[in-house]
């Protein structure tokens, strides 16, 4: 959402206890088949998402940054000194290492769930202090001063043209996301809201919205139990 809203790309890296550094900064892939034959070449080097996102000036997003190895992180220090540049050893056929230095434009981003979660880590302070923390509490479809904002979000993604009929159903929605909040043991985040709008908008052709509002809460909230 902050790309689309800034109008800009983004690349991503999925972390996992198995992330590479490759993963981040490219690996020797198989050549096609018609290069195998014409130019005898079986490998070439593909860039990886932060290279890739340094020479285009784009964003880099690290999703659970966390679950990553000391090692693998470790390469990005060089990335968020102000030079920000980045000395790659891997590829090879070079006969010096390639440095790349980010284009105008460039920013990581990065996101973890809290230390304390199970399986999860802290990071360390070295690398805490190159990036400026944001906390996002959990949503709270309870919370009265939240209420707005949610049925804000709920109508401006509803595929209704009439304002005051998408308004109506946003707070039918959120009323129906208040009363399951409060009886089902299971705790609703962002992601539910945002499939059970995918949901609505993937069918509304097929059928009519309201339709669509209570299959989509059918298959996405109630089945999620």
């Amino acid at each position: 959402m902050f790309a689309k809203a800034n109008n800009r790309s983004m690349n991503t890296v999925n972390c996992h206890m198995s992330t590479e550094a490759a993963d981040f900064v490219g690996r020797l892939v198989p050549a096609p088949l018609e290069c195998q034959e014409r130019m005898s070449m079986f490998f070439y080097w593909l860039d990886g998402p932060l290279v890739k996102s340094m020479n285009q000036g784009e964003y880099f997003l690290i999703d659970e940054i966390s679950l990553a190895e000391d090692a693998v992180i470790e390469r990005l220090n060089s990335v968020l000194e102000p030079e920000r540049t980045l000395t790659v050893y891997e590829r090879i056929g070079c006969t010096q290492p390639m440095t790349v230095r980010s284009a105008p434009g460039f920013n990581v981003l990065a996101t973890m769930n809290p230390g304390g979660d199970y399986g999860k880590r802290e990071l360390s302070r070295a690398l805490r202090n190159r990036f400026t923390e944001i906390w996002c509490k959990t949503t709270s479809f309870q919370a009265s001063e939240e209420q707005e904002d949610m049925v804000e979000l709920l109508s401006q993604n509803l595929p209704v043209e009439d304002d005051l009929l998408r308004n109506s159903l946003a707070k039918c929605m959120l009323d129906f996301l208040r009363q399951i909040d409060s009886r089902m043991p299971k705790e609703f985040s962002m992601r539910d809201v945002i499939a059970w709008l995918q949901f609505i908008k993937a069918n509304v052709e097929m059928l009519d919205v309201t339709l669509s509002i209570v299959h989509g809460a059918l298959a996405t909230v109630i089945d999620s139990f």
